[in-house]
Formats: structure tokens, sequence, C-alpha cells
């Protein structure tokens, strides 16, 4: 994540990872719901576990939580968020990439926010999650979905300390609430191009576009698609690169 993203361009990976979080939250503001929109952020290098805050708490917070804590439109969440990984203050190891764990950990929460039950992640609030019953598949049906997505951003192949599997733990799932993307030139090394592929393995099939939910990230411009994702996946829709061109579309209309 240290490197630079692009080439002739000078963006970091890293930066671009937080600074893609960042402006997805911040697009959040308006959000009817705020206090009751939760975004968890999750590290995995060697190992993978809960992003903490500067109070040593998990970070499963509410957009309103997060607008207080780091200011109008988060300004302060990006510097704290490079710093936290860019220093592992998580203690996750960075020599390693463990997708599996990061999964894991993942599929943990979600399954949490499922039960209504957190205090296994240290929070002590419920969950009680919406659920979208206007979903429409390709054939015509109509399926009911809860209002949870998961994004996951790498740059990298699979890479554990100890040769583990990669393992997808929404498997089964359907459809799957996990989209992801790969962040930097696909060509540019054989790691990369395993990487990438392997990022579109993990990612969810549309059920309304047949689309993979996967988001290659290789150049600036397309680094600017990030932006919508959050608002978008806190719609029905929300689970590819389709459902986001017709969110943004829907978007600059009514604005």
């Amino acid at each position: 994540m240290d490197a630079a993203a692009f080439q002739n361009h000078p963006a970091e990976k890293l930066k671009l990872v937080t600074g893609a979080v960042h402006k997805a939250i911040a697009e959040l503001e308006g959000l009817t719901k705020a206090e009751t929109a939760y975004i968890a952020i999750v590290a995995f290098g060697a190992r993978a576990g809960l992003v903490k805050d500067g109070n040593d708490r998990p970070f499963i917070k509410s957009v309103a939580e997060i607008l207080t804590e780091y200011g109008e439109y988060a300004a302060a969440l990006p510097s704290y968020l490079y710093s936290y990984f860019k220093q592992d203050l998580g203690g996750f190891g960075r020599e390693h990439t463990d997708v599996t764990a990061g999964l894991s950990v993942a599929r943990k929460i979600f399954d949490c926010a499922l039960s209504g039950d957190m205090s296994s992640l240290g929070i002590s609030a419920s969950a009680s999650l919406i659920e979208h019953s206007d979903i429409l598949t390709q054939g015509g049906n109509q399926i009911t979905m809860p209002n949870i997505r998961v994004m996951m951003y790498s740059d990298g192949a699979h890479n554990p300390p100890r040769n583990g599997p990669l393992i997808n733990a929404f498997d089964g799932l359907s459809p799957s609430p996990l989209m992801t993307a790969f962040i930097g030139d696909e060509e540019a090394s054989n790691d990369h191009r395993i990487g990438a592929d392997q990022m579109r393995s993990l990612a969810n099939e549309c059920p309304e576009h047949g689309q993979k939910g996967y988001f290659l990230i290789n150049s600036p411009e397309r680094h600017a698609v990030l932006r919508s994702l959050f608002r978008m996946a806190s719609g029905a829709s929300g689970f590819c690169p389709q459902c986001l061109r017709l969110h943004v579309q829907s978007f600059e209309k009514s604005h």
C-alpha cells in the first residue's frame, strides 16, 4: 500500500484507500437516518480485526457519530486512518495480506448485525436491520435482502503468513453482500494480476444485472467511482458497477 497506485502518477495506494473511505462517508452527511446507518472498518495484514478509534473503541460507528467525532464532512478521518494503517497501530502486520482473515472478520460483523447482538464485537448497542424487499432479479423475481454491504479493498494477492488458502466467508449467500476493489495496475506484475483476479472471483454477482460487484481502480479517473459506493449501497440497489452508474445518473438528475 506504500507504492504509487498508477504509473506516472504520485498517488500512494494507502492514501487512495483512506481518501475513498473519507469521500464516501462525507457523501453520507445528508443521509436521512445518519444516526442509524453504521459503518465498520476492518484492517487485514498478517492478521485481521476491527480498527480502533482514538479512544481504543472498535470502529463501528453511525454516520452521525463519525461526523461528530471527525468534524464536518469527517475532515479529520482520512489522516487518522492513514496514520493508523501506516504505523500499523493495530498490530495487524503489514508484511502480509491475509484476505481470508479479513473476510472472516467481516462475516462475523455481518452475522452479529443479522442477529442483532453486537456484544461479541465489544459493542453494547443492539442492531436492527432494514430489509429491502424490492430487489428484482434478472428473471423478474422479487427477493428480500437485509441492508448490509461489505466492501473490500486490496492492492495485491492473498499472502498469509502460513500459506493458508483463500476462503470466501460469504460463499453460499445469495445474493452475497460482498463487493471488492483492486487498486493499482493489474498488469504491473504477476502478484498484481493474481490479486486482481482474486478480488474479482470473491465479488458478489448482482441479482439484477448479473455483473460482478468488482471495481478495478487502475487509473486516477477510475478512482472517482469509489466516491458514490457507500451511498449507492445504502439503497435497495448497490451490488455492481451498473447499479453504481444508474445511481449516479439518478443522483445527478435530482440535483
